[in-house]
């Protein structure tokens, strides 16, 4: 197992390791380090203190992974009580051609829109926008005329 690899199943686990001295100081939750794994830090220690220190001085060894683990969500598909069918919801910056296609898609933004509006308008905003191929882009109040 590479110094990466090791961390990488450490930082999964809630764990962080920094250099400090001939020391790996660490920060776990309760009961994460169990005796074989304090055994393989010791068996390793050497060199994972070589690898942290060639790391840039970040102050976090794992922000880099963790924002590309991050990213690699970036559509969720959920079953809608209301619609009574399975939509999907993207990410705002997920290019339109990489969208599902097995279900209707609404972005973060048009869910956050959609949050506003009672039961019985969001239905009706689903059939129009498959009826019209239609996409939400805003919403706005109006009142009828008198």
């Amino acid at each position: 197992m590479t110094p990466s690899e090791l961390l990488n199943t450490l930082a999964r686990l809630g764990v962080t390791l920094k250099p400090q001295g001939t020391r790996l100081h660490y920060r776990a939750p309760r009961g994460t380090l169990t005796p074989e794994l304090r055994e393989i830090l010791g068996y390793h220690k050497a060199e994972l203190l070589r690898y942290l220190r060639a790391l840039p001085p970040s102050g976090d060894a794992h922000a880099e992974d963790r924002n590309e683990a991050e990213r690699a969500i970036i559509a969720v598909k959920v079953w809608s009580a209301v619609l009574q069918e399975a939509v999907w919801v993207v990410g705002d910056d997920l290019p339109r051609h990489e969208w599902p296609t097995d279900a209707s898609v609404y972005t973060q933004a048009k869910v956050k829109i959609l949050t506003k509006v009672d039961q019985d308008t969001l239905k009706w905003v689903q059939v129009t926008k498959e009826l019209f191929k239609a996409k939400v882009v805003g919403r706005r109040k109006y009142r009828p005329w008198v």
